[in-house]
């Protein structure tokens, strides 16, 4: 897949946001009352089954200076 990049918009002080959602609350969702009570509160967060951790190895790119992005990154 590839994506164009929009490279103006590291240096544009009135772009502080893209494609953000609205705040809303925040809540760990669990399939039914019974598996959500079994679970501590230190462990609730991971213990779902409808919860996927985002932690772990991610592909991504760095780029010391904006001047070196291309156009189009290939992914």
């Amino acid at each position: 897949m590839d994506v164009t990049v929009n490279k103006s918009n590291y240096s544009a002080f009135d772009v502080l946001e893209i494609c953000k959602l609205p705040p809303r609350s925040f809540f760990i969702p669990y399939p039914d009352a019974e598996s959500a009570e079994k679970v501590s509160l230190k462990e609730k967060r991971y213990a779902s089954s409808k919860v996927q951790c985002l932690n772990g190895e991610w592909d991504f790119h760095f780029y010391p200076l904006p001047g070196e992005i291309p156009d189009v990154l290939k992914t």
